[in-house]
């Protein structure tokens, strides 16, 4: 039997343009995004592009979320 288990899967504030890895699912687990929360707590315009797959050094990524313009103090939710 398959047991489930909802946990917040990371949280950080992303100052740069780089990609950031905020979840590596362990070894022989499953892992399924069911909702993201974007919060924009800076004083200008940021764009977000959300992706998942692999690996980001391997390049095998889906993009979920290709640049979404958040407004000072946005915040939005995706469910997925």
């Amino acid at each position: 039997m398959t047991t489930n288990t909802v946990k917040q899967l990371g949280q950080s504030a992303l100052t740069a343009t780089l990609t950031t890895t905020l979840y590596t699912v362990p070894a022989s687990t499953k892992c399924i995004l069911k909702e993201v929360l974007l919060c924009n707590t800076d004083t200008t315009s940021r764009t977000v592009t959300l992706r998942a797959g692999a690996s980001p050094a391997t390049g095998v990524l889906s993009t979920l979320l290709a640049a979404v313009i958040l407004a000072p103090g946005e915040t939005r939710i995706f469910t997925f």
